[in-house]
């Protein structure tokens, strides 16, 4: 039975960068869509996410009934995976650019990073990541370097929620997940072999 991989195109985020790299570690079909008919019967679902909270969650809503149809579809199991912007919009609220309300999936709120001198914001580079051993981190050794770029960080109210943090200059939150939804941080389809290990676990099951 064919199975579809949907990647929301909402006019933001990396689709092309995600779409390569699900294509290089998954049989199943990937689609790159907005449309309700296609994620309504997608197998997983990839969240994207470049550009700023306010500003992704006005694309989001200006597609008719999306997000309420991206509540079903995880109120009905199916796996969702947030990138980056993609992921902090899964939270309550973010303040980039002023207060806005997320999708509220995971508890916690989205503020700008504070660092000391001479740490710069925004965060970008590659970085080691400590996890807690998660079944997505599944051949994934610890403290293997992804991809980061951003100016804000989740803060989650529940620390469950925490599948793994980065330090810059303190610990940043750098995977969430809660039942069928995991967010990352950093960009997996920019991280090298360790990037698409993890991709492919959230395609064989979180």
């Amino acid at each position: 039975m064919s199975r579809t991989i949907v990647i929301v195109d909402y006019g933001s985020g990396n689709v092309f960068s995600m779409y390569n790299a699900l294509s290089h570690i998954s049989k199943d079909k990937i689609v790159i869509s907005n449309s309700l008919k296609v994620i309504r019967d997608a197998y997983r679902i990839v969240i994207p996410g470049v550009g700023a909270f306010g500003e992704v969650k006005l694309k989001l809503t200006a597609i008719p009934e999306l997000i309420d149809l991206l509540s079903h579809r995880k109120s009905h199991g199916v796996p969702i995976l947030g990138v980056c912007v993609g992921m902090q919009i899964m939270s309550d609220v973010g303040y980039e650019f002023g207060k806005n309300a997320g999708l509220a999936w995971i508890p916690g709120e989205v503020k700008k990073i504070i660092v000391d001198p001479p740490l710069k914001i925004p965060h970008v580079g590659w970085a080691p990541t400590f996890h807690n051993g998660h079944t997505i981190f599944n051949g994934i050794p610890q403290n293997s370097y992804f991809y980061y770029l951003h100016s804000f960080s989740i803060q989650v109210k529940n620390p469950q929620n925490v599948l793994a943090t980065v330090n810059y200059g303190k610990p940043l939150v750098a995977v969430i997940a809660q039942d069928n939804v995991i967010g990352t941080q950093f960009h997996p389809e920019k991280s090298g072999k360790y990037g698409l290990k993890l991709i492919a676990n959230f395609c064989k099951g979180i």
